[in-house]
């Protein structure tokens, strides 16, 4: 078996292992000359064919992706020289840290099984496109016309950025097309391709399709977001899905689409003006709802206070993950997590809402600390206290505890800065309680039950 491995720059392990020959066993009469073999060795014969071609070491990529980048198939003739080529095209594809092939003999033994070795690049990010004038959609299916390594994330190397921008260029006729690596939101680093015109911003919005809501509405609802801000159809798309898919989902509008997404120049101003086509879609009821993940689902979805047969309420279903949590938190489940999948009934307009609950650990109550109170007002605080060690905490308690001593204005301007902290310990599954009293000192009557009041 052959074996070629590259790191970095294409290097060439060449020469093939020769057996010893072996002397020829003595014979008493002059044998006749053997007739010559026509079996050449794979690495000069011309007609010697690829049997088999696999890739080793993908993590994102798919073997046919690769093979169609080499240049090679099945059928083909093979040799070292022109898998020598097939490797250098995986270099130049700019996507691997390193490349390398071997290839052995096939099953049938009358051609070569070839194996691509690659270790794809760590660093890979999401691109966006920036004053293209054409919709996203259709710029990246035009790159992966171009190029069959093209997927949502690339490597920023300049093979791959000079590549994309030259398709980019051919595809809309035009030289003004660049590349450049951004800190976008998150501190996250995004592949930007864009025109001179990118640097305008957004100056308008308007909206056509919608039935539900004014388009002044709608304009209202993302103006402070959008506008001002670079144009690109993917910011304009994550800009609507977060503030107006749920503005039409509270309505049971759950299968809008911004159908068709344009800009064009302002007169007069510097900037774009961006037009969003609405399909608001039929209104969806709410079929049912489930909980999953812990035994208390008749009380929980009791608690979510969601009724079927309703038209589907997106604030409502939200509301209902906050209304389960609290409700498990006042159970000592303090670290319960809740999220929620749909599922679509599209011939019945229906959807079927499941909370997925990871309730964690039941934790109890180990001790109370309080600070900020002198010693005659600190004892009947802690007689107030109500919350027993070793009980199931109540993580709403604490909160509410200093609430009631407010609305018993038990202090003059108890400051608001006054709160209860909360020290959880994990291993032991055990809470212990601060509270911290910022303000005045309590009022003329005394805290002490049946005592008469502290002297001036």
């Amino acid at each position: 078996m052959c074996k070629i491995l590259i790191s970095g720059l294409l290097l060439t392990l060449a020469g093939a292992a020769q057996t010893p020959r072996r002397a020829p066993a003595p014979v008493r009469k002059p044998m006749p000359p053997a007739p010559k073999s026509d079996v050449t060795p794979p690495e000069t014969r011309k007609d010697f064919l690829i049997e088999k071609i696999s890739v080793d070491g993908l993590q994102r990529y798919k073997p046919a992706q690769v093979i169609k980048v080499s240049g090679l198939k099945v059928g083909d003739v093979g040799s070292k020289e022109i898998f020598d080529k097939a490797q250098a095209r995986l270099v130049e594809a700019g996507v691997f840290a390193n490349t390398g092939y071997r290839y052995e003999p096939g099953q049938s033994g009358k051609g070569f099984a070839l194996t691509f070795e690659v270790k794809e690049l760590d660093q890979v990010y999401p691109i966006r496109f920036e004053g293209l004038q054409r919709p996203d959609s259709e710029l990246r299916d035009a790159l992966a016309e171009t190029d069959p390594l093209f997927g949502q994330l690339i490597p920023a190397t300049q093979p791959v950025l000079k590549r994309y921008v030259k398709a980019l260029k051919d595809y809309m006729n035009t030289t003004d097309v660049t590349a450049k690596v951004v800190t976008d939101n998150a501190d996250k680093l995004t592949v930007v391709f864009r025109s001179s015109q990118a640097a305008l911003a957004i100056a308008e919005v308007d909206f056509t399709g919608s039935k539900e809501f004014r388009p002044e509405d709608l304009r209202n609802k993302v103006a402070s977001l959008m506008v001002g801000v670079a144009y690109s159809e993917t910011r304009v798309r994550e800009i609507l899905d977060a503030q107006l898919r749920p503005y039409y989902e509270s309505k049971g509008l759950v299968r809008v689409k911004w159908t068709k997404i344009s800009s064009e120049p302002v007169k007069d101003v510097t900037g774009f003006r961006v037009n969003v086509t609405v399909d608001e879609g039929p209104a969806y009821g709410l079929q049912a709802v489930e909980v999953a993940g812990v035994n208390l689902v008749k009380e929980l979805v009791a608690e979510t206070k969601l009724k079927t047969g309703d038209v589907f309420n997106y604030d409502a279903v939200e509301q209902g993950k906050d209304k389960i949590s609290k409700y498990l938190q006042r159970r000592g489940y303090i670290r319960v997590k809740v999220t929620n999948e749909r599922a679509y009934n599209d011939e019945k307009k229906l959807v079927t809402v499941k909370y997925l609950v990871t309730p964690g650990s039941q934790f109890t109550f180990r001790s109370l600390k309080i600070e900020g109170l002198d010693l005659l007002s600190e004892p009947p605080i802690r007689k107030m206290w109500s919350l027993k060690e070793g009980k199931l905490f109540n993580a709403e308690y604490p909160t509410k505890f200093l609430n009631d001593i407010r609305e018993q204005q038990l202090f003059d301007h108890l400051g608001e800065e006054t709160k209860a902290k909360l020290n959880i310990d994990d291993k032991a599954n055990a809470v212990d309680v601060t509270l911290e009293f910022k303000g005045d000192q309590p009022k003329k009557k005394s805290l002490i039950l049946g005592a008469p009041p502290p002297e001036d």
